[in-house]
């Protein structure tokens, strides 16, 4: 999973083999390392209780909640 990050958006790109995860385990993580002591985590989490695209940052860690009906159709579709 990539992230980007510009002015005031997030974007995740996700390989197949995430969105297999995502759609198995309901999450993906991913973490950028700075030092031995110090990273930033990123996670999407398929959420039944969320109705649109939510994120929150708290201790070192980006939680991206989409709804669950999102990710039920991404394994085995081309979507962009």
């Amino acid at each position: 999973m990539k992230l980007r990050l510009k002015e005031n958006s997030i974007r995740l790109r996700l390989s197949q083999t995430d969105v297999d995860n995502l759609a198995e385990k309901g999450s993906v993580e991913e973490q950028l390392n700075f030092s031995k002591d110090t990273a930033l985590f990123y996670r999407l989490i398929a959420k039944a209780d969320v109705q649109n695209p939510t994120v929150s940052y708290a201790e070192n860690t980006i939680n991206i909640y989409i709804p669950i009906d999102f990710v039920k159709g991404w394994p085995g579709n081309n979507v962009v």
